[in-house]
């Protein structure tokens, strides 16, 4: 069975649209409108199709979506956008390539007679102006362009690329961010404890925490950065998990928590707390925490290298 995005590689010849391999995007103008096609990030059994459409110089209309995606008889699923994202329409994909390149074409034709009666015309997202467009790939983004306004982001951004370049790594205070950052991090995993799970949302969370504790000290995120977050989350899951232990310390013991806190590995020498079970947890939580911040740190490394860059696909 072919995967998700080999369906969307095959459909290009289908639809007659392009597809952009190094991001996996299928795009192009279809009709009067520019598109692009994603494999859908939470559902990979979905696609999600990308437009930026105006009426009398007014965004999409939500309920325009909802009755678009009505009309087309489960066909379409109208994701209202958040924020400044560009508006999209969810496609199941089908078993085949063949049947997936002939679904995504009849969306297309859909979503182009229904922009049509409706008065939507093709519009750029950075002037508003009724122009032919170009899905474009902004920073860790996509935008809908015109040939002026690629010009113009792809300068703002190369300046800003040179501003965040000159910007001196304030390490000593990225320290303290991912620290504080982690703590968070540390509260979660408590608190899940609290409540008898160990997952690795907790690491996640984590590691969002402190990479962004640091990068919001330091002024910017560098590997250095990142492994730095990765020690300060490390150590604060570890003083989440004794907290968790201290809890239960307190609460039997009738003492308060900082007391319990301190007395852990005294209580383990002494035996009330069995080491074996208390390191068992504590590498469950560890084991846990790294699933989820192993995959966070890499793919913030990877935007990093792409937040100022511009390009159109190919």
């Amino acid at each position: 069975m072919s995967s998700a995005i080999q369906k969307l590689s095959a459909a290009a010849e289908t639809t007659g649209l392009s597809f952009d391999r190094e991001r996996n995007i299928l795009y192009g103008t279809f009709g009067a409108y520019a598109f692009a096609v994603l494999v859908n990030a939470s559902n990979v059994r979905y696609c999600s199709i990308f437009f930026h459409v105006t009426r009398d110089g007014n965004a999409f209309i939500a309920n325009d979506g909802k009755e678009i995606a009505k009309e087309s008889n489960k066909l379409l699923q109208f994701v209202k956008p958040a924020g400044a994202a560009p508006a999209s329409f969810l496609v199941k994909l089908e078993k085949d390539e063949q049947g997936t390149a002939q679904r995504i074409l009849d969306a297309l034709n859909f979503l182009s007679a229904a922009f049509t009666s409706r008065g939507y015309v093709n519009t750029c997202e950075n002037c508003r102006h009724e122009v032919a467009t170009e899905p474009c790939a902004v920073g860790n983004g996509l935008r809908f362009l015109c040939p002026e306004c690629f010009e113009s982001v792809s300068a703002s951004m190369n300046d800003k690329a040179h501003q965040e370049a000159e910007t001196p790594e304030n390490v000593p205070a990225g320290i303290v961010g991912a620290l504080g950052g982690a703590l968070l991090g540390a509260l979660v995993v408590v608190l899940f404890g609290r409540l008898g799970y160990v997952t690795a949302l907790s690491g996640l969370i984590a590691a969002i925490c402190a990479l962004k504790g640091y990068e919001l000290l330091a002024k910017k995120m560098s590997v250095k950065g990142a492994i730095i977050s990765c020690i300060a989350m490390l150590a604060m899951i570890y003083v989440g998990h004794r907290a968790d232990w201290a809890i239960e310390a307190a609460q039997y013991f009738q003492v308060d928590f900082f007391k319990a806190f301190r007395a852990i590995p005294m209580l383990i020498e002494e035996g009330a707390i069995e080491l074996g079970q208390y390191l068992k947890g504590l590498f469950m939580v560890y084991l846990f925490a790294l699933l989820g911040a192993v995959p966070t740190v890499i793919s913030s490394l990877k935007q990093q290298k792409t937040k100022y860059t511009v390009q159109k696909l190919n």
